[in-house]
């Protein structure tokens, strides 16, 4: 892989790091042993320190999820067995900094008389929940119909005596790892390699987030510099390498073991292929296209991934002005930006400060490629942006819709789109087609040419232009209008935080709103200097989820139903990210509404209607037949006298601070939900009563041992049981609730059982 820095640059670096080291976190996939060689020789010659890096490895540990570690800033970096990442669906926001197995070691190993993929049916499979869900195993056993349906998949015990034994008859494995001990062993077996028929994945690749490359892209590429020495050293040196491990980090390999994994591991490098550490987007593509053939993916998913050098090289484009326009705007001295309004998520000025999702794109903007300070002129209450610029109040309008019949103003390229949505009573029906609204009275965005366009499209409606998305709102909620229409940001935002209760989104528009620059007329040097910012903005896909990211309250992961990258909220198609001009990107942006109508603002975690959604679909699949689901509900005990005593911003604090401690404590596969107030509710799928009573007392455990903001100690109570397709949801939750104030009346800090018949 061809790195932007050298290593000339490199070793000038030493001498200004070697006092001012870099602390930087790194969770490997699994125990310390010569897979992660190049790793720990890095470390243990100094590579890392020479440049600037203060190195932590850290150990796998079965109750860690690495890559929501990663995604939620735990770790600097992951060390993953695949180059393409999937979390919850969804194809998770990483960088492929280095890939150092370009052949996956990852097999089954079977029983002699189980030879072909096939042959797995209706047997024992041991495995991990991510192997059976994601992996080239996962590949290999949708494309044969091998499934939890016709077989019997266990989750893996990490022992190879149960294969031993007989107790299964097939257990995923490394070839540097498990065919040692049962060739030592003399133990009979039969291998199954993905690979042999077409399912190929690389292994122990280096990640980070998009955004830590794109805050500090100097450090991950010092990084896999550092840790490619590592690996060359490891290679020469096999056997000091291995006593550095024995003396310093593991004995729970022989020497003969990590002798026996350096030769495997070596071969799975393909060094006479591929340079080390080489990333490959082709491979990443491959496999994308595997996992949503078999329907392991989201429907709506789409291939998104970086390597470093393809980010790097995004991050590395710029705007180039002209002389002349360099020379304009240095005369200008200033530029100055009229916004109109509170505009909430998109822009407005608070507090003496220009904020929001276009604020934080324009002013990064001007940073990077034009040469004088963006300033913010706000349009007075009852002034138009038009008259303002007219008035030569300012030099630009950062957002408006263009309209081809104003020959007043010229308009840049638009930079950012967003799909305009219609918000109604939570009572509505989902509304598929807007022509049946007839005579309905519907407020509007107070934007001419949007006005023009509703009017054209849906002559049998009468629309109401509205100057305050927060009183067109209320004005839905209380019944004195059908319905909102706005651009999606707005309302999404403003339904989350003031109207989850009352309002949701009712529709969603074939049509979105293309946001531009708007000059005066004949101002045609700046017209050609922001028509080059916008061009810049709009290409600018990171930059834009970004500011999405800051300004929408999102999990991913989590997911981000993870994907959903996901149907707006009560059936509108969904997807992930970030609107860009195009209809793939509309519908892109749409489906990350979806996530922002399902979470909770406050804590991240899903919201009141997610855990709906959830409640409901598990119901609807333990009726099909499929494992049992656990629910818990948790309240935390004296929260009022938190708030009284505290305030309520502390309050806040420790809300986000118990979810986060509740997630940091759950598979990664249970789903938790806000229910109201201090109160939790967590389901578990694929899941026993005894598995969800060790569940309940470990997040019990976990929140007691925490120490909260403000050095508060906090307990929860929490009612747990089994959900039950017998009775009726709502029945199901009464039951959880009993057991809760149970709970609560024994004393607090417990966890009671519901009786679920």
């Amino acid at each position: 892989m061809k790195l932007k820095l050298g290593i000339v640059l490199l070793f000038m670096y030493t001498g200004a790091f070697a006092n001012d080291l870099q602390y930087v976190r790194v969770q490997l996939e699994w125990k310390y042993q010569f897979e992660f060689a190049g790793f720990i020789a890095a470390k243990e010659l100094g590579y890392y320190r020479e440049v600037g890096l203060d190195v932590d490895l850290v150990e796998y540990e079965p109750a860690v999820d690495n890559i929501l570690s990663l995604i939620q800033g735990d770790a600097d970096y992951v060390v993953h067995n695949s180059n393409l990442v999937v979390h919850g669906g969804h194809i998770a926001p990483v960088v492929v900094l280095a890939t150092y197995f370009q052949r996956s070691p990852l097999i089954f190993v079977t029983h002699p008389s189980i030879r072909t993929p096939g042959d797995l049916v209706g047997k024992r499979i041991m495995g991990t929940t991510d192997e059976f869900r994601y992996s080239s195993l996962a590949l290999l056993l949708n494309h044969f119909y091998v499934n939890s349906t016709n077989s019997d998949v266990r989750e893996h015990t990490f022992s190879i005596d149960d294969f031993i034994q007989g107790k299964v008859d097939a257990m995923s494995a490394f070839r540097s790892n498990q065919l040692y001990e049962l060739d030592r062993l003399g133990v009979s077996y039969n291998v199954i390699d993905p690979a042999d028929y077409g399912f190929v994945s690389s292994a122990v690749s280096v990640l980070a987030t998009q955004n830590a490359v794109v805050q500090n892209p100097e450090q991950p590429q010092r990084f896999v510099e550092a840790t490619n020495r590592g690996w060359q050293y490891a290679l020469d040196n096999v056997d000091e390498v291995i006593n550095m491990i024995l003396q310093r980090y593991s004995q729970q390999k022989s020497a003969e073991a990590l002798r026996y994994e350096a030769a495997v591991s070596e071969q799975m490098m393909q060094l006479d292929l591929f340079p080390l550490g080489a990333t490959s987007d082709e491979l990443g593509q491959r496999i994308f296209k595997q996992l949503k053939r078999s329907g392991l993916l989201h429907a709506d998913e789409q291939y998104k991934q970086y390597t470093l050098d393809t980010l790097l090289a995004k991050l590395g484009q710029e705007m180039q002005l002209s002389p002349s326009q360099r020379q304009y705007v240095l005369d200008k001295g200033e530029l100055t930006a009229c916004i109109q309004g509170d505009n909430l998520p998109l822009e407005a000025f608070q507090s003496q400060a220009y904020v929001g999702i276009v604020a934080e794109l324009l002013q990064a903007a001007f940073r990077r490629d034009v040469p004088v300070p963006l300033r913010v002129h706000p349009v007075a209450s009852g002034e138009s942006w038009q008259e303002a610029l007219s008035l030569g109040r300012c030099d630009f309008v950062s957002m408006a819709v263009a309209n081809g019949k104003d020959k007043n103003f010229f308009y840049s390229r638009e930079y950012l789109q967003q799909p305009l949505l219609l918000a109604t009573s939570i009572d509505t029906l989902f509304v598929s087609d807007l022509h049946r609204l007839s005579q309905r009275t519907i407020g509007t965005v107070n934007d001419e040419p949007i006005l023009e366009r509703l009017r054209a499209t849906y002559p049998e409606l009468k629309f109401v232009p509205q100057d305050d998305s927060r009183d067109a709102l209320t004005a839905v909620a209380n019944g004195e209008l059908f319905g909102y229409i706005d651009e999606s940001s707005v309302i999404a935002n403003q339904i989350q935080k003031t109207y989850s209760d009352s309002l949701k989104i009712g529709a969603t528009l074939g049509q979105g709103i293309g946001f531009a620059m708007a000059v005066a007329q004949g101002n045609n040097e700046l017209l050609e200097i922001l028509d080059g910012v916008a061009a810049r903005i709009s290409s600018d896909e990171l930059a834009i989820q970004r500011a999405y990211n800051n300004w929408v309250s999102l999990r991913n992961e989590t997911a981000f139903d993870y994907t959903l990258f996901w149907q707006i909220f009560a059936g509108v198609a969904v997807a992930g990210a970030f609107l860009f001009i195009n209809n793939l990107r509309l519908r892109r942006l749409s489906h990350q509404l979806l996530t922002m109508s399902i979470t909770d603002s406050l804590t991240g975690v899903g919201n009141r209607a997610r855990a709906d959604q959830l409640l409901r679909s598990a119901h609807r699949d333990l009726k099909k037949g499929a494992p049992g689901c656990g629910l818990i509900l948790c309240d935390i005990d004296h929260f009022k006298t938190i708030n009284d005593t505290h305030g309520h911003q502390v309050g806040d604090v420790i809300l986000k601070e118990f979810a986060a401690t509740l997630l940091s404590a759950m598979r990664s596969d249970a789903e938790i939900c806000r229910w109201g107030g201090e109160e939790f509710l967590i389901l578990i799928r694929e899941t026993d009563e005894h598995g969800l009573q060790v569940l309940a007392d470990r997040l019990r455990t976990c929140i007691a041992e925490t120490t909260f903001s403000a050095g508060l100690k906090v307990t929860a109570s929490f009612g747990f049981g089994m959900q039950n397709p017998n009775i009726s949801i709502d029945r199901n939750i009464t039951n959880i609730d009993d057991a809760l104030y149970q709970a609560k009346n024994s004393g607090r800090n417990c966890a009671v059982a519901a009786d679920i018949h």
